[in-house]
């Protein structure tokens, strides 16, 4: 067990079940406190929010962890910057895909530019392996979310805007404490790093965009297939079923890569990954079992007969969760050993699988929800297999030392 314990895969993954577990206990505590078209609308709003924030740093967050970047008012500059174009982008087109409300609009973008300081900030520290740091800045909108949950039913608030003002707000307070404590402190003459380099950092926002778009797949395309109504089941069946391999897929990726990256002999590259396999593998099998068993019922108690989530549906969501946490492995392995020109491949070969997502679950809406979910799961399968393909070559030379095939 003391092994066990001492992997920070596990442990961050530990840390991201709290956050998830707060992400998922805000989610179901606002599908009691919201009416179903509310709690719908605002599933959707934070799923452009979720997304926009991975992407808002424009590659910067990836860089300053290869490059150990140094913090600077330069930097911060540039993140504003990407920050508000990207969101500006998004906004444009939420407006005309999905129609939701100016109003709400305005705070989502003002969001997005608060998520990608924050979002700077937490790669800094993580770069330094800090993770108790970076993780409580990066799961911020997690906590502030659960915060804003029990504040609804407090008060009774039955308006989704509502919500995504105090998550905003808590967002540019996060940021804030975070870049002001990067600023206080002295940081070591390795993290002087020169410019950011424009071409790696787009390769990095690029694998970060396909990325995005697969996490969030289900909900981009529920409300243009399906109804509201279902949009709103799958936010209780991901804060449920799937919110365990999200964040166990999230907490292999965020503590392999800068362990890999620091790794300097193939005994010692074979052996990080083999304690981190057996660890994660585990508790993906006890996942899968307190998920199959707890879920559902609990849904059914909690929520009072409002959702409902039926054998299919949480089948298909444990089998695409663990779809994802292979593809954290996958994800982990290619950007820590993949050069520039991998890191471009993994992007260019990264779109088809998110076309290969998309386009299963449009066909998947079909048969509803489990289609779509089970469409969302094969564009993570195909991703996974992209990111093998592309490293496989300097994985082999990293693992066991042999030339690479030319």
């Amino acid at each position: 067990m003391n092994r066990f314990w001492r992997s920070p895969a596990l442990r961050a993954g530990i840390v991201y079940g709290i956050s998830g577990a707060g992400f998922a206990g805000a989610n179901v505590l606002l599908a009691r406190a919201l009416p179903t078209v509310e709690y719908g609308i605002l599933s959707l709003a934070i799923a452009l929010l979720n997304f926009s924030i991975m992407l808002a740093p424009a590659g910067a967050d990836g860089v300053v962890i290869r490059r150990l970047i140094a913090p600077s008012l330069g930097l911060l500059a540039r993140v504003v910057i990407t920050s508000t174009v990207l969101g500006a982008c998004v906004v444009a087109i939420a407006y005309l895909i999905y129609d939701l409300p100016t109003r709400l609009l305005v705070f989502l973008l003002l969001g997005i530019l608060a998520g990608g300081v924050t979002a700077l900030a937490g790669a800094q520290f993580r770069s330094q392996q800090r993770f108790r740091v970076s993780l409580a800045l990066t799961q911020s909108p997690n906590m502030i979310l659960a915060f804003v949950a029990g504040l609804a039913l407090a008060v009774e608030i039955e308006d989704a805007l509502a919500i995504l003002v105090v998550l905003t707000l808590g967002l540019f307070a996060a940021g804030t404490l975070g870049w002001g404590r990067l600023f206080a402190e002295k940081w070591p003459e390795s993290g002087s790093g020169g410019p950011l380099p424009w071409a790696e950092a787009l390769s990095y926002v690029g694998v970060s965009a396909a990325f995005g778009v697969l996490v969030q797949a289900e909900r981009f395309v529920i409300p243009k297939a399906l109804t509201v109504h279902d949009l709103a089941t799958f936010g209780v069946l991901a804060a449920t079923v799937g919110a365990p391999f999200r964040m166990l897929q999230l907490g292999v990726n965020y503590t392999l890569f800068p362990r890999l990256r620091a790794s300097t002999t193939t005994s010692e590259t074979r052996h990080l990954l083999q304690q981190e396999a057996l660890v994660v593998w585990s508790a993906v099998m006890l996942a899968s079992i307190l998920v199959w068993y707890v879920a559902p019922a609990f849904v059914d108690w909690f929520l009072a007969g409002k959702y409902s989530l039926s054998p299919p549906l949480v089948a298909a969501a444990i089998i695409a969760g663990t779809i994802k946490v292979l593809d954290g492995f996958s994800q982990a392995i290619v950007t820590a050993f993949g050069n520039t020109r991998q890191l471009a491949q993994y992007n260019l070969l990264g779109w088809p699988a998110v076309v290969v997502g998309i386009l299963a679950s449009v066909i998947g809406a079909r048969w509803g929800l489990v289609g779509v979910v089970a469409g969302a799961g094969l564009g993570w399968l195909a991703r996974s297999l992209a990111g093998t393909y592309v490293v496989s070559p300097t994985f082999r030379k990293k693992m066991y030392g042999a030339r690479p095939h030319e």
